[in-house]
C-alpha cells in the first residue's frame, strides 16, 4: 500500500468519523432493546455491542491524532490540507479563495500530503494498521478503492 492514498483516504473520511459512529451507536442502542426483549443469546449480542463501541472509540483516536497532527503542519500547508480533503474544496477554488495561481495549490497539496504521509508515519499509522481500518470499516475501503478510480 502506498503511503500517499493511505494519507489521502484518511483526510478525506476524517469529517465522516462523527456521523459513522452516531450510525454505529444508533445500531448499538437497537441491538440492545432487541437483546433486553428477546430470547436470544445476548451474550453474542453483548459482545457484538462492546465491539462496536470500541470501533467508534477507535476511529475518534483516530480523528484526534489526525486534527493534532494538521494543527502541528506548517500553516500553509495545513490549511490547503483541511481545504481540499476535509472541506473538500477543489484545487480552483482554493486558488481563488487564496489569490494564488491553481499550480501553486496543485504544489501545495502535493508537498502537504508528503509531509503529512511522513507524519501519520511517526504517530504509527502505517500500511499494517491502515489495512486493519480497511478490515474494520467497509466505508472507509470504498474511499480509499474511490482513490484509485
Amino acid at each position: 500500500m502506498e503511503k500517499i492514498p493511505i494519507t489521502k483516504t484518511i483526510l478525506a473520511v476524517i469529517p465522516q468519523i462523527d456521523k459513522q459512529c452516531e450510525v454505529i451507536e444508533k445500531t448499538n442502542h437497537a441491538r440492545a432493546v432487541f437483546s433486553f426483549n428477546s430470547l436470544w443469546n445476548t451474550e453474542d449480542l453483548m459482545e457484538r455491542i462492546i465491539n462496536q463501541a470500541y470501533r467508534c472509540q477507535h476511529l475518534h483516536n483516530l480523528k484526534i491524532k489526525v486534527v493534532k497532527l494538521l494543527d502541528k503542519m506548517p500553516r500553509k500547508l495545513g490549511e490547503v490540507l483541511e481545504l481540499h480533503f476535509i472541506q473538500g474544496k477543489t484545487p480552483t477554488q482554493i486558488a481563488h479563495l487564496a489569490g494564488k495561481t491553481e499550480r501553486t495549490v496543485f504544489r501545495q497539496i502535493n508537498q502537504a500530503t508528503e509531509l503529512f504521509a511522513n507524519k501519520l508515519e511517526e504517530i504509527g499509522i502505517t500500511a499494517i494498521t491502515f489495512r486493519q481500518l480497511l478490515q474494520q470499516n467497509s466505508w472507509i475501503r470504498a474511499e480509499y478503492e474511490r482513490q484509485f478510480e
